[in-house]
């Protein structure tokens, strides 16, 4: 898995890294993540994602934004003082296609794409009768799916070199491997973005 991520990662900066990119940048924000289970009514809880992106233009609308992010997510579960925490730390994929429109010297962005994660650790936290516990999830072979991927919606506004954007992630994956109750990741992402290099639609 390690090796995957890496060549992941690689084609990534091979990719950024040419011509075609015109501008790149750090994303960074808060995430609002819970996990759809089967059987079980979980509560969202705080992540954050952070990472390096690319972005590339086609024509005076159109364009593509990818990059890799370090993302948090999982999901609790309260029973009366009782807390039990799933927490989970994915490198994400995202390729997301947008479509832009100047109003004044703010562009509104609209997102739409698929994204890819995989995950690096997580672990379950819980506390009862206030004893605080920590187990390390186990991935692959009894344990959870490391392989995630969804669809991502949502929508930015760019002023100048700084975007503020709001987008959902929809996981389409059971990442629950042999637990019998399906569990797919669901994500809302608050963003920030700083971009450098030059604008095409600031010329």
């Amino acid at each position: 898995m390690k090796k995957i991520i890496t060549i992941l990662f690689v084609v990534f900066i091979c990719t950024t890294t040419s011509s075609f990119a015109q501008r790149f940048g750090v994303k960074g924000g808060f995430n609002i993540t819970n996990l759809n289970v089967e059987g079980h009514d979980y509560s969202a809880k705080l992540g954050i994602h952070i990472g390096p992106v690319a972005e590339f233009h086609f024509g005076d609308i159109f364009g593509l934004e990818t990059g890799v992010l370090l993302s948090t997510k999982g999901a609790k579960e309260k029973f009366g003082d009782d807390t039990y925490k799933i927490n989970l730390t994915y490198l994400d994929f995202p390729v997301n296609f947008r479509a832009g429109y100047d109003f004044g010297t703010t562009r509104v962005y609209g997102i739409l794409g698929p994204y890819f994660g995989f995950a690096l650790g997580g672990k379950y936290k819980n506390e009862i009768n206030d004893v605080k516990t920590s187990t390390k999830i186990e991935f692959g072979d009894g344990g959870l799916s490391r392989f995630d991927a969804g669809l991502t919606i949502g929508a930015c506004a760019a002023v100048s070199i700084f975007e503020l954007g709001f987008s959902y992630n929809h996981g389409f994956v059971d990442i629950s491997g042999d637990s019998g109750h399906k569990m797919k990741n669901r994500v809302f992402m608050l963003s920030m973005a700083y971009k450098f290099g030059e604008n095409p639609f600031r010329k």
